[in-house]
């Protein structure tokens, strides 16, 4: 009887977390039921099925049930009251000590304890917790927890039977089913199966009795067509009905459906899984439809919405669905939003981006895991306070604040100042490399600008092109011809002299949207010009550009084109242009590349990818010496230029003098870069050793990179003498490196403030 408590207990538990895993979805598909593509509508049941059917799961402080701690705290008490229920009773020989242990239950098979702290020892006079109880009248009373659990053992027992009744009656019934021999319905299967790439034959039967099309069986399984359609139904529409069932298999919604089956035999008694698995079957079939439509392409969609309607004339004299059915049609409600799904389809539309996957993973990692066990006690609330306080100090203003880069587009929008829309299309092959926000001139607000690149360090491949946002008018600010400029430009000296650029205004629309063709020339004394095009509009009091073509040479004068966005692509862009909340398909989330710290929110994330805490000191030699520079440097970055290039994720700070110190001991450009990962970055084997140092209970190796293996600085030798050291030392697997470029007094002194600050950060941890 133990062992049937602890799995209702658990059971119970999960069905209570469901519940709420359950209304969330049910407000989600309220809220948004025209945002989500019909794919992760379906998808993010599956979270549900998990939930219900694994009880047991790892502890994550990610959770979203650390959010919500009512409804953990719900859970733990009924389970708690259902546990102290099935303790004895205090009687007149032991109710001392039944008293000071009123959870004393069977220690070996308790179920975990909600709060995760282990359960009190078991009373050595304490009968068993499945024991029925005797009175003073001696008749038996059962513990209330007892009773409940059993009564859950029936109530799957009986839905369980009910369903295999339901089974083995179709199964029976199936036998007089006629094996389809029409050609024109084989025919029709035969490419139905080949447009989905399906080589298993499945046998397709006529029937009479069932009124809707369903694919049965798991592991034979087989398409049962109601005899009048396979008479109303033409050719066209007979592939429109198969393709959706054999889309059905494909995506294996049989044993999908059968495992919803156990988990609503597990889950009896809540009238929220039935809710559930209602709305998932009715998203699952939008699901199929979609999966049909990818198939059929837009020309066939309006076909296939009649063909729906068609068999929907049907559904009044439907019958009951069997057990693990998977029909064409089940609700005549639901018909009008499959209806309204296959009219808004477009190609491609309804697919799984890798975004919307990513998204399915990171909320899968939230509902599934257990909010954390929560830990009490002075000190540790204490070091917790510091770290965070820490963290929402940071706050790094470089010299040049009036221009900031990005990685991703969720974190320059903190800074961008206005809304603004991005296209959620790029052409293939292109990801985003950068993201940066400068104010030009006399702007008073943000140009946004994007580079999208395709190619990385492969020449000539390497393509790239810009896409630019801004409130202020970019014909008048980016795209104007400036009076006194300065020419910059890295041609050699035997192009001869630069012109200024010069500006060609066209009014032109592409993709229905009004704007101007700006087509900016450089001249040079002695060589061919060079050539640019951007498109510019205004969307809403935004400005937009899309620096789409380039022609360029390069120093040996050879012919390039850095930008060159075909037309068809350009259009696609311009047609697919949201606000960042509405993005789909295109990925700016900039994962995988390195990004700078600005403020707490940077810092934190910057912890979280190394795996441990970091305390940057804003200052080093007593002032001397100011933060200039902090990035987190991501392994495989592509777009990472400098030469050095280490394996593993690292944090890059970097000082120099302050400026606003004069004088100074050191040259304005003498640096100090420090690197810290949980693995070595440089290997000190390779280098010129010169001392081994102990500070503060650290050895410390250094080391001189003569042959500049490791050429972190990139300067060159021949014109700058200043010497380049580095300093090594690891500590509670932290590797740390200095290099220092310059600034011979007081290095020591500054890598003992490294220490003692990477020190703080492991207290506060």
């Amino acid at each position: 009887m133990q062992r049937i408590q602890t799995i209702f207990h658990l059971f119970l538990s999960a069905s209570l977390t469901s519940t709420v895993l359950i209304l969330a979805l049910l407000a989600f598909r309220k809220l948004f039921k025209k945002k989500p593509s019909p794919k992760l509508a379906y998808a993010l049941w599956t979270l549900v099925l998990i939930k219900l059917l694994v009880p047991l799961a790892p502890q994550s402080p990610i959770s979203l049930f650390s959010l919500m701690p009512q409804a953990t705290q719900a859970a733990t008490q009924v389970d708690s009251t259902l546990r102290q229920s099935a303790a004895p009773k205090p009687s007149a020989e032991s109710g001392t000590r039944a008293a000071a242990q009123p959870n004393s239950v069977s220690g070996a098979e308790d179920p975990p304890h909600p709060s995760g702290l282990a359960a009190p020892p078991p009373s050595a006079s304490a009968p068993p917790a499945s024991s029925p109880e005797g009175n003073a009248d001696g008749h038996v009373r059962w513990p209330a927890a007892s009773i409940l659990a059993l009564a859950w053992l029936g109530g799957f027992a009986a839905l369980s039977v009910c369903f295999l009744i339901g089974a083995l009656r179709f199964h029976s019934r199936s036998r007089l089913f006629r094996l389809s021999d029409d050609p024109e319905i084989l025919s029709a299967l035969e490419t139905s199966r080949r447009k989905l790439g399906i080589g298993r034959p499945i046998p397709i039967h006529e029937t009479f009795g069932l009124q809707s099309p369903y694919l049965y069986g798991l592991m034979r399984p087989r398409i049962y067509l109601p005899a009048d359609i396979a008479v109303i139904a033409d050719s066209r529409q007979l592939e429109h009905i198969l393709l959706h069932e054999l889309t059905h298999f494909k995506r294996k919604d049989l044993w999908i459906n059968l495992l919803w089956m156990l988990a609503a035999a597990m889950h009896w008694y809540n009238p929220f899984v039935w809710l559930a698995i209602r709305k998932m079957k009715t998203d699952r079939e939008v699901a199929c439809d979609a999966g049909v439509l990818e198939v059929l392409g837009e020309r066939e969609s309006a076909a296939y919405g009649r063909t729906l309607l068609l068999l929907s004339k049907v559904l009044a004299r439907s019958s009951r669905t069997a057990a693990n059915f998977s029909p064409f049609l089940e609700h005549e409600h639901e018909m009008k939003r499959r209806i309204t799904m296959i009219a808004k389809f477009r190609k491609g539309s309804y697919r799984l981006s890798a975004a919307a996957i990513l998204a399915l993973l990171a909320i899968g990692a939230a509902v599934l895991a257990q909010a954390p066990n929560t830990k009490t006690g002075s000190a540790p609330e204490s070091d917790s306070r510091q770290a965070q306080a820490h963290t929402a100090s940071f706050n790094l203003v470089r010299i040049n604040d009036w221009s900031k880069w990005f990685s991703g587009l969720e974190r320059a929008n903190d800074f961008a100042g206005f809304k603004y829309k991005v296209p959620d299309y790029l052409p293939e092959g292109y990801r985003l490399e950068t993201i940066n926000l400068a104010k030009y001139m006399d702007m008073k607000d943000n140009v946004v600008s994007m580079t999208v690149k395709t190619g990385y360090e492969v020449f000539p491949h390497e393509k790239a092109f810009e896409l630019l946002a801004s409130k202020d008018n970019l014909l008048e600010t980016i795209y104007s011809q400036k009076q006194n400029a300065t020419v910059r430009t890295n041609a050699p000296a035997t192009w001869g002299p630069a012109d200024p650029q010069f500006y060609k205004y066209e009014d032109i629309a592409y993709a229905g949207i009004e704007g101007t063709l700006v087509s900016t020339i450089q001249t040079y004394a002695w060589h061919l010009p060079e050539t640019a095009k951007s498109f510019v509009w205004q969307d809403a009091g935004i400005w937009y550009a899309v620096d789409y073509f380039s022609e360029n040479h390069t120093r040996e004068g050879t012919l390039t084109h850095r930008s060159n966005v075909t037309m068809a692509d350009l259009e696609k862009m311009l047609r697919s242009y949201v606000f960042p909340e509405q993005i789909r398909q295109a990925d700016y989330s900039g994962e995988g590349l390195s990004f700078p710290l600005y403020d707490g929110k940077d810092l934190q994330k910057a912890a979280e990818t190394l795996g441990f805490e970091i305390n940057i000191r804003p200052t080093l030699a007593e002032g001397r010496l100011k933060l200039m520079d902090a990035r987190l440097n991501k392994a495989g970055d592509r777009n990472r230029y400098s030469k050095f290039r280490p394996a593993v994720d690292m944090l890059e700070t970097s000082y120099q003098p302050d400026p606003d110190l004069k004088p100074t001991l050191y040259a304005m450009n003498d640096t100090l870069n420090l690197y810290q990962s949980k693995a070595p970055i440089v290997d000190a084997a390779k280098m010129t050793v010169l001392r081994t140092l102990d500070l503060d209970g650290v050895r410390v190796t250094v080391a001189e990179d003569g042959n500049k293996l490791f050429d972190v600085f990139e300067v060159d030798p021949k014109k700058d003498a200043r010497r380049q050291l580095f300093y090594l030392w690891e500590k509670d697997g932290i590797h740390s490196t200095a290099a220092f470029l310059g600034l011979e007094p007081d290095q020591e002194e500054n890598v003992k403030s490294l220490i003692h600050a990477a020190a703080l950060a492991e207290q506060t941890a």
